[in-house]
């Protein structure tokens, strides 16, 4: 092990025992005889006084207004279900349409009717256990539609003495911007009976992680239920039992002031620093304890915490690209010094790529850009059409790498300076799939499926949503490896334990140590410097230079003064802190702080210790 990896191991070491069994736990579940033994389930009378979406309402076809998420919550008095959902659940046709308000403009105007026939796309499979519903595709799900994919999770399923014999179903779902990240978040509901027979389908969305567009979007659609046995049910069925099991310890974290008196759960997502009508959620791990925030939306509060879906944007260049490369340097030892060119054809004829390794478009320091200040490419020649390309919009594998390869010019050495490109990133992903392929001899071989995935996001326990990633719409599908990825609250808690532990999965040193402890142990000599004066980079990961920070105390790191974050656009953070503790908030008003989380958690326990 490298030494310091080592040292910043033992240094959190005690801090995690508790941690530590929790996720030792998380991988050898033994499961029940049902999913309802295993994870509380429904016990009420079934009285219930519903005012919304009644009986009568949802035989009406038709939905007036956005509602209060509170309506498609489970009651307090919900019944253990008498009917049970296994087959393939459709939309069909619109019943009356909601309308879609453009928050960021103030104004109200329909949508599309593209974006209608998108969401007219919804076909998933389901099985039932007891009260839990759960999609057998977990994860965003790629179609053929031009605006959104759709996300679905498990949801629940319950009896109310008003509904005539159906059930009552809920469920958390997601659109996520085809192309894109941005993701806006819902549920659905609907009454059925074992025989196929549905009400309408009502739902809505109000909430979103995309600082470009904020919008609400409700209608009624009819729910098409097919009923057949699902062969494998069992096998889902114990795999999302092992799922939830697994889950770390879920608190409020209104509770953190009492398990640590003093404590003040508010400088988690301070007023001073994000605006709170644009925070989406946060959380913080400490000793085993994942202290999460309640997800409030512009219609009250999500009754799917626990099942938010989030995205990733920009933390996905430290996940999969960072994590990746990691992974592969310690199986493949000197395949990070490798040469793009070496193994990418398309990039040999510019010139520009012979002399820049894996790890130099890590660091995004390939020496090829236009401005190297702050993110000046990033913001105004990577987002604008080039040659009849455009890297965020174009579909097809051949166009992104093109623009990657073509679009900079060489101005220094690589390793040299930061200049921040998404399409390095990008063009890494491609070299690191070349790479795998010719040293497995498997056209098929795929670094984030293969490496993060497989290797690492599976053993950790995060959820299946995490095991995708964006791709190219084309044969090629190529990872985005910059931004991509979905998770939900418990995964980013997970990642971040990972990283905290030194890389290590049951024992066994997963990551290479030397590339991890120019992250997790960095020194100013292993990072590379940005126009930021308290803002470094290292192997994908942002570093935060207390050292610079006059206002965050006298005590500071006592090997390092720099700490290790992710960061995604439009106000993305997770931090890795000394003290064993994990911390990060999702917002989308490109707020990019956090430094009043980082002292709180540093006033429970001293990064000193």
């Amino acid at each position: 092990m490298d030494i310091g990896i080592e040292k910043y191991s033992i240094r959190i070491c005690l801090k995690l025992i508790l941690a530590i069994s929790v996720f030792g736990c998380s991988i050898n579940n033994k499961t029940g005889k049902g999913l309802d033994s295993e994870i509380p389930s429904l016990n009420g009378s079934g009285v219930v006084y519903r005012s919304t979406f009644t009986y009568e309402f949802l035989n009406t076809a038709k939905t007036d207004t956005i509602v209060d998420f509170q309506h498609y919550a489970v009651p307090e008095q919900a019944a253990f279900p008498t009917n049970t959902f296994e087959g393939r659940l459709r939309f069909g046709d619109l019943g009356r349409r909601g309308t879609n308000k453009f928050i960021i403009e103030d104004s109200t105007s329909a949508i599309s009717q593209d974006e209608w026939a998108d969401i007219l796309l919804f076909d998933f499979e389901f099985i039932q256990q007891g009260s839990y519903i759960i999609p057998l595709k977990r994860g965003f799900q790629m179609n053929e539609g031009t605006y959104y994919e759709f996300i679905v999770e498990p949801g629940r399923v319950w009896d109310e003495n008003g509904d005539n014999g159906y059930s009552r179903v809920s469920i958390p779902f997601a659109l996520k911007e085809k192309n894109q990240n941005c993701i806006y978040n819902g549920a659905m509901s609907f009454l059925f009976k074992n025989d196929g027979s549905t009400s309408s389908l009502v739902f809505q969305t109000a909430s979103e992680t995309c600082p470009y567009r904020k919008v609400n979007i409700w209608g009624t659609v009819k729910a098409d239920y097919t009923p057949y046995p699902i062969p494998e049910k069992e096998q889902y069925i114990e795999k999302y039992i092992r799922e939830v099991k697994g889950r770390i310890p879920v608190k409020p974290i209104s509770e953190l002031e009492k398990d640590y008196p003093g404590a003040d759960p508010i400088q988690f997502s301070s007023p001073t620093e994000v605006n709170s009508q644009d925070m989406t959620i946060y959380g913080f791990l400490i000793d085993g304890v994942h202290y999460l925030s309640t997800p409030e939306t512009r219609y009250g509060t999500y009754p799917f915490p626990e099942s938010l879906s989030i995205p990733s944007y920009s933390t996905a260049k430290s996940i999969a690209a960072g994590i990746g490369l990691m992974r592969m340097e310690k199986l493949y030892s000197g395949s990070s010094s490798t040469t793009i060119a070496s193994v990418v054809p398309e990039s040999v004829e510019s010139g520009n790529w012979a002399d820049v390794t894996f790890v130099n478009a890590l660091d995004m320091a390939t020496g090829n850009y236009l401005e190297s200040r702050d993110t000046n490419d990033e913001d105004i020649y990577l987002e604008t059409e080039w040659e009849g390309l455009n890297f965020f919009l174009d579909l097809d594998h051949q166009s992104k790498l093109s623009f990657s390869i073509n679009r900079f010019p060489r101005k220094s050495t690589p390793g040299e300076q930061f200049a921040y490109h998404t399409s390095d990133t990008y063009l890494l992903g491609t070299a690191m799939n070349a790479y795998l392929r010719s040293i497995r001899n498997s056209p098929k071989a795929d670094y984030f499926r293969d490496l993060v995935v497989e290797d690492i996001l599976k053993p950790i326990g995060t959820s299946p949503g995490s095991w995708e990633i964006a791709r190219t719409y084309d044969s090629v599908a190529q990872p985005f490896s910059g931004y991509g990825l979905v998770f939900l609250p418990d995964d980013i808690v997970k990642i971040g334990h990972f990283l905290l532990s030194g890389g290590i999965i049951n024992g066994e040193q997963i990551l290479d140590t030397k590339m991890l402890s120019d992250v997790m142990n960095a020194s100013t000599s292993s990072v590379l410097s940005t126009s930021w004066n308290a803002l470094k980079y290292s192997k994908g990961f942002w570093l935060l230079d207390l050292s610079e920070i006059q206002s965050f105390g006298n005590c500071l790191v006592s090997e390092s003064e720099l700490i290790p974050y992710m960061s995604g656009y439009g106000g993305i953070r997770v931090f890795l802190l000394p003290n064993g503790t994990v911390y990060y908030y999702f917002s989308d008003n490109f707020e990019y702080a956090g430094l009043e989380g980082v002292k709180e958690s540093n006033k429970i326990r001293s990064f000193c210790n």
